[in-house]
């Protein structure tokens, strides 16, 4: 065994699991809990994914001064108002935008999964 196999079958007593279903149903319950986790994960995203202003999920997702992300017409219309954080109440230490790559790259992928 080489690389990351080498690892797993080590820590599983040297067997490495293989997508071969089983006599006892094992990878039925598995592929059930994976549902149910999905459920639970599609939630948890859409939470994660939701500018703490707008309570909306994001489409233009960019990170403040404070380090949070929010969304882009939001945030900037927030600060047309206020130099303070949205989330935390602090001075904000600059009023750059900066787009969110990672979340918008994850955004994009949600989409595509629901």
């Amino acid at each position: 065994m080489h690389g990351h196999s080498a690892g797993i079958a080590l820590s599983l007593g040297g067997q490495v699991p293989t997508s071969a279903a089983t006599a006892d149903g094992v990878h039925e319950g598995h592929a059930a809990a994976v549902d149910a986790s999905r459920g639970a994960d599609a939630s948890f995203l859409d939470q994660l994914f939701c500018c703490p202003i707008t309570k909306v999920a994001m489409v233009d997702p960019v990170i403040a001064g404070d380090g949070h992300t929010y969304e882009r017409t939001a945030i900037q219309h927030w600060l047309q108002g206020s130099s303070l954080s949205p989330v935390t109440g602090d001075k904000l230490p600059h009023t750059r935008l900066v787009p969110n790559v990672l979340v918008k790259s994850a955004l994009a992928q949600h989409a595509q999964v629901s």
